[in-house]
């Protein structure tokens, strides 16, 4: 696979944008970005993430994961609809 792979989501509201690139054999996510559906300012600036994949498709796993637990902490109202 090409490196870098960007890959674009939206999650509950929110759409999240996210990097991988390979060095070394291994994938990381150089990038992610989280912006609430409707606006075009970023909830934080775009940052990277610690930590290696084995692959592309595990890195963006990673990164989305990562993504769904950030908007889950700040939208609190959405996890009591859900219960």
């Amino acid at each position: 696979m090409p490196s870098p792979i960007d890959h674009r989501d939206h999650y509950h509201g929110y759409q999240v944008s996210l990097s991988c690139v390979q060095r070394g054999g291994l994938w990381k996510v150089a990038g992610i970005t989280i912006v609430r559906s409707g606006t075009l300012t970023p909830l934080f600036p775009r940052r990277a993430l610690p930590g290696q994949s084995p692959d592309a498709d595990h890195a963006v796993q990673r990164g989305m994961g990562w993504a769904r637990a950030v908007i889950d902490n700040l939208d609190p109202g959405r996890l009591v609809e859900a219960v």
